[in-house]
């Protein structure tokens, strides 16, 4: 996926070198990537509470360090020694700050589901909250490259990945066990298959999510035709696949607002989108609505 140049780095550049800390302004960020690959011996890492300084050189881990302040030094670290320059005293290897506390997620989306019994296509908004902890930092520090363009985009792609799931399940439910009014009606059993989904993938990077608290709803004109047993007018065709390239859609990028852009592709829940100025990303399906 295209990472995304952000002014955060540059500030980032201008702390002492002789302190390796994560910036005080994303304190709270699930994950935090030092911005420098080249550190001297003569550094101190300082992790706070609850938190994983994971180092990785050349895709590989190299260890983790725990809450304290710790002196980069081989002779106390050995770890450190895989990745110590002797020629020009530093150390080569990227560093992840990771919070390993509970934090919450709010989620919001909406998704278009065929009732099986009527054929009427209802648009479904989901709400709620995710308990998001990462219990295996180092996976986490090792999958971080492809997923953190800023400091706060780790909390965006895990929610995009818990919604697509939710919206995933949906689906499945829809066709297989449940009608569109039972499935609104019974939203808690959505969040236990999805969170069951979510053990294997988000599981391969460590995390472990729980959804306690969702909500599915339905305009009221919808809800109506379902409950009177009125069967669609005619065929929607095509409303539940993906846009088509070119396609101009608004993108609600991590701002909280909508940006113009058009479709570039799809990938398993993922757009890749084109901004007006050429720049392109991959942001999920829930963030993504027709111009």
């Amino acid at each position: 996926m295209s990472e995304i140049l952000t002014p955060w780095a540059a500030r980032c550049d201008r702390s002492p070198m002789d302190t390796i800390a994560r910036d005080e302004l994303f304190s709270e960020a699930i994950l935090f990537k030092w911005p420098a690959s080249e550190v001297p011996v003569s550094a101190r890492l300082v992790c706070g509470p609850c938190e994983v300084a994971v180092l990785v050189r050349n895709g590989a881990l190299l260890g983790a360090l725990g809450s304290g302040s710790h002196a980069l030094d081989a002779s106390a670290i050995p770890f450190l020694s895989l990745a110590t320059d002797p020629g020009s005293q530093s150390i080569r290897c990227e560093i992840y700050f990771v919070t390993t506390a509970m934090v919450p997620l709010r989620l919001g989306g909406a998704t278009q589901l065929r009732d099986s019994g009527s054929g009427i296509v209802a648009q479904v908004r989901i709400a709620g909250e995710a308990l998001v902890r990462v219990v295996e930092p180092g996976r986490l520090g090792m999958a971080a490259l492809p997923i953190t363009a800023e400091p706060d985009s780790a909390p965006q792609w895990i929610r995009g990945m818990v919604l697509n799931q939710l919206i995933d399940t949906l689906g499945v439910l829809a066709q297989t066990k449940a009608s569109v009014l039972d499935l609104v009606g019974a939203p808690q059993n959505v969040a236990t298959e999805a969170e069951s989904a979510l053990g294997a993938t988000l599981g391969a990077y460590g995390i472990e999510v729980s959804i306690p608290s969702v909500l599915l709803s339905i305009d009221e004109e919808t809800e109506a035709r379902l409950r009177s047993g009125a069967q669609a007018s005619q065929p929607v065709a095509g409303i539940l696949q993906p846009l088509a390239a070119g396609t101009r859609v608004l993108v609600q990028w991590t701002d909280g607002n909508w940006h113009p852009a058009s479709i570039g592709g799809y990938q398993e829940g993922w757009y890749a989108v084109v901004w007006v100025n050429g720049v392109s990303a991959w942001v999920p399906t829930h963030v993504v609505r027709p111009a």
